[in-house]
């Protein structure tokens, strides 16, 4: 017995010796140690013999089994055999029925002779297991001794299935009877154990989980320490080792088969279990369940009908026989049926019992793989599929399950999803797969670029128009999902991708779900004819759809409205949002495709390393055997960063040899070719940065989409013909472009206007770039910014203006180190030295100004309106109003758009102070 253990029994053991070895010779003590199994009776037991043998008793020392339980005198054999005492005769145990009995007397009068030359105690462990004739041995011993001659003690577990026999209870309820009961260890017990195996560090910090998962089990607590021994920190400890194992299992074994059964009932129903469901399963009924339950509470394994230890229930579920197993799992998965339990409660049991046909197994399983993916644990779902897939019988059945699990495994996996989806198109051109699955598919080859067999698949839907109102529907979103993300292939599908109608009867309403409202929002933002109705409509959107795995599309196509409305922090807000809830969710679709928006938004506002950053993520995230949309859009977006952050050899090594070539037939194909020929420019080829410029314009205009907003082609062409010194050429092919002069996009037309002043003469550029550093400024994009500003330093530099030219190329050189734009430093022509020169005009009049105006003027004058101004500094809009109106008058100006350029030069508004 462990020191600790014998400090937490100090008491009783010195009860017990007082009770048994210091009795007087007037009674013949009897002492009946009781308790759970596995609390320390048989320690107890011993540390009793052996001090009574110091003592100078004669010890006869037995422990009873279940096999021997029947074998008539088995027990008086082994008291008889544990001090040699002789008999006349050959063992008891061995001797047929009238000569046992004999040879018993015989053995009785020798111990008692014993006793009658000095005290002998008796001691018999799991007196529960002992045979009905030495049962009656004990007995008539105790009666037949001298008092003071003879002492009893014997412990006892009382079995689950077996009654105690007549002659047990005797022997347990006589008036002279003592008893004693084990209990398990307390939180103080448990911590000298750990301290005398592990020290008082660990003692303090294992103590109170050990009894948490053990419930003071002596035993158990001893095996977790031995597993254990080298005091790793947590979450270890909560691994089952071997010791602890095998210990729950020697406890099972010792509380009898209905307690293993209980054990094993338990742990197949986990968290549904109950006395009665488990009753019921393991056919032993609730009153022996519940007996079952309060003795392995009562030992330390359960807490009611749940396992203590983490690892409780598959350390049962391991010795289960695999046949066994599976029959329990496939009785409880009827059982919590018809109990009503939840879908993926009896899915759970059904995952371990195997393929179970039946019209009930595949809809619980469908319905709990749904629940499954709502609930964040695609994995799970993908199980219950699987399953659904193995009992499945009817051949519609199981393609519609295949049509899922491609989706499931795209969300996880969507590099890797093509050939599932493939897999699905002979079903769909044989009419042997529902509409809606269907359109799953064909979105998701368009995704792929498998472009044939979408095709197909969108022709086959078109065939079976079905319902009049859902194929108008369905005809209206597969035009603007084609017309927005794939232009090219609209001619493929103009013949079965129109609404149907017939003369003299009304076109069948559309109803407007969120896919259908992105999509349209998108293409009139794409074909400019987008208004603020148009904004305000993807902005809904993105506020009413809930992160969902079918949501996707609708989320990409609002924000790319949002981005190709030069709306950036718009754009970067919501992507932001649905990455944190894709990183939450874990589907690395979501993070990928999101993540591919937000290194486009990020690349338009001038974070390079962002933009770069995200795109590199997002391809991890996408790559596949074959490219899909956004991984082409964040390789774009990767190269254009690095080409612009001046690292070309990297985004070279980016750039492939050979592109799949449905590329070109894309929206994100305009992208590509738009960073190639970035790339192409920065290494000096300008005639192929020509040729991809004027490629990307040819296929915009061709579809229609010939929007700068959407990729600035004719910037990056007037800017190739610009250096192969066709000044003309760069000057009509911008005078081609058609830009809104009102509303929004003001990062498009101050990229427009930039490239605008490049063909213009010295004395015009500085007007042009003055205004397109400020709408560039207003748009947010810090990478155009600094081009701006570093081209204006050379403008003001070319008409003199050196006081203008050195303010503009420092703020030209924090704007691109702010961004990482390695590729505009080099633009930044040295400025000379200054010159005496008279003082400018306006600077006597920004002299006048006081610290509170200046920074008002300085917003006014980067075209903040009133509001936001009046925001940025903490104060009202009024008086903000009455600051302009002293800045107007000191300044003898009329309005903000007088204010004089120094004051947008002066940077931030820490800048104006």
């Amino acid at each position: 017995m462990p020191r600790a253990l014998l400090a937490e029994r100090a008491d009783t053991l010195e009860h017990l010796q007082a009770l048994l070895l210091g009795a007087t010779g007037t009674t013949s003590p009897r002492a009946l140690i009781s308790g759970p199994t596995a609390m320390g009776k048989t320690s107890l037991l011993h540390a009793l013999a052996r001090r009574a043998t110091s003592s100078g008793r004669v010890v006869l020392l037995a422990a009873s089994t279940p096999a021997e339980q029947d074998v008539p005198y088995a027990t008086v054999h082994k008291l008889l055999k544990s001090r040699s005492v002789a008999t006349s005769r050959r063992p008891v145990h061995r001797s047929s029925a009238d000569e046992a009995a004999q040879v018993a007397g015989d053995a009785r009068r020798t111990v008692a002779e014993l006793a009658g030359r000095g005290p002998v105690l008796v001691a018999v462990d799991d007196l529960q297991y002992t045979d009905t004739e030495s049962l009656r041995w004990l007995r008539q011993l105790v009666q037949e001794v001298a008092p003071g001659g003879l002492a009893l003690a014997v412990t006892l577990d009382p079995q689950l299935d077996r009654p105690p026999s007549g002659v047990l209870q005797d022997l347990l309820y006589h008036p002279q009877v003592r008893r004693v009961h084990l209990g398990p260890l307390g939180p103080r017990g448990v911590r000298q154990l750990v301290r005398e195996r592990l020290g008082p560090v660990a003692a303090d910090r294992l103590a109170l989980p050990l009894h948490a998962w053990t419930g003071g089990n002596p035993l158990l607590v001893r095996t977790l320490l031995t597993d254990h021994a080298d005091g790793r920190p947590q979450p270890a400890e909560r691994t089952a080792g071997a010791a602890f194992r095998q210990a729950v299992l020697v406890c099972l074994h010792r509380l009898g088969e209905p307690a293993v059964r209980v054990a094993r009932g338990v742990a197949v129903l986990e968290e549904s279990a109950d006395v009665h469901l488990v009753g019921r399963l393991t056919g032993i009924g609730s009153d022996l369940a519940r007996r079952a339950v309060e003795k392995l509470s009562e030992t330390g394994i359960l807490d009611g009908t749940r396992f203590r230890h983490p690892d409780g229930g598959a350390v049962v579920l391991e010795a289960v026989p695999a046949g066994e197993a599976v029959r329990l799992r496939d009785r409880a998965a009827r059982l919590l049926l018809d109990d009503g339990a939840p879908s993926e409660v009896i899915a759970r049991q059904l995952l371990g019992a195997g393929p179970a046909p039946g019209d009930w197994t595949v809809p619980v399983l469908q319905d709990a793989a749904f629940h499954a993916l709502t609930d964040d644990r695609p994995d799970c779902a993908i199980g219950y599929l699987k399953r659904a897939l193995e009992c499945a019988t009817d051949d519609g059945e199981r393609h519609l399950i295949k049509a899922r699990l491609a989706s499931v495994h795209w969300l996880l996996a969507p590099g890797s999803a093509r050939d599932r989806f493939f897999a699905l198109k002979a079903p769909i051109l044989e009419g042997r797969l529902g509409r809606a699955q269907a359109q799953v598919v064909a979105e998701s080859l368009l995704w792929q670029f498998q472009f044939h067999d979408a095709v197909e698949v969108l022709g086959k839907l078109a065939a079976d128009r079905g319902d009049a109102t859902q194929a108008a529907c369905d005809a209206t979103l597969i035009r603007s999902l084609v017309g927005n993300n794939f232009p090219g292939l609209l001619p493929r599908i103009e013949e079965f991708a129109t609404p149907p109608t017939s003369t003299g009867v009304p076109e069948p309403p559309v109803i407007a779900t969120p896919e259908l409202r992105s999509a349209q929002a998108l293409s009139a933002v794409l074909g400019q004819r987008a208004d603020e109705h148009t904004v305000a409509q993807a902005q809904q959107v993105l506020q009413d759809v809930s992160f969902y795995h079918s949501s996707c599309r609708a989320v990409t196509s609002s924000v790319l409205s949002l981005v190709y409305s030069d709306l950036l922090e718009d754009a970067a807000h919501w992507c932001r949002r649905f990455l944190t809830e894709a990183d939450r969710h874990r589907l690395a679709a979501w993070q990928g495709i999101i993540g591919s928006l937000a290194a486009l938004t990020e690349l338009r506002r001038g974070r390079l390393d962002d933009a770069a950053t995200s795109a590199e993520r997002a391809m991890d995230l996408l790559r596949g055997e074959t490219w899909n949309e956004n991984y082409a859009l964040a390789l774009a977006t990767r190269v254009e960063a690095m080409t612009a952050m001046g690292r070309y050899r990297a985004a070279a090594g980016l750039l492939p040899p050979a592109v799949p070539p449905g590329l070109f037939e894309t929206r994100v194909g305009l992208h590509y070719l738009h960073a190639r020929g970035r790339h192409h420019l920065a290494a000096d080829r300008c005639h192929a940065a020509l040729a991809d410029f004027s490629a990307c314009g040819e296929l915009m205009v061709k579809w229609h989409i010939d929007n700068a907003a959407l990729v600035p082609w004719r910037a990056g062409a007037a800017e190739a013909w610009l250096r192969i010194g066709e000044r003309g050429r760069a000057a009509a092919v911008l005078h081609e472009q058609r830009l809104p002069h009102t509303g929004g996009r003001h990062r498009t037309r101050g990229i427009v206007l930039r490239s605008l002043a490049a063909t213009r003469t010295v004395r015009e550029r500085p007007a042009l770039l003055e205004e397109a550093l400020r709408l560039l400024e207003r748009g947010g994009d810090l990478y155009h910014s600094a081009c701006a500003l570093a081209e204006l330093s050379e403008a003001y530099q070319s008409v003199g203006d050196t006081v203008r030219a050195r303010a503009a190329a420092r703020r030209a050189r924090l704007a691109a180190q702010e961004c990482r734009a390695g590729e505009v430093l080099p633009l930044l022509s040295p400025v000379p030295p200054l010159k005496e020169q008279r003082t400018h005009p306006d600077d006597d009049r920004l002299a006048t100004l006081s610290e509170s105006e200046r920074r008002v003027a300085v917003l006014a004058a980067q075209g903040f309106t009133n509001r936001e101004v009046a925001a940025r500094l903490y104060i009202t809009v009024s008086t903000v109003e009455q600051h302009l109106t002293r800045i107007y008058r000191k300044m003898q100006i009329r309005n903000r758009e007088e204010l004089p350029i120094e004051l947008r030069l002066a940077g931030d508004v820490g800048e104006a102070i």
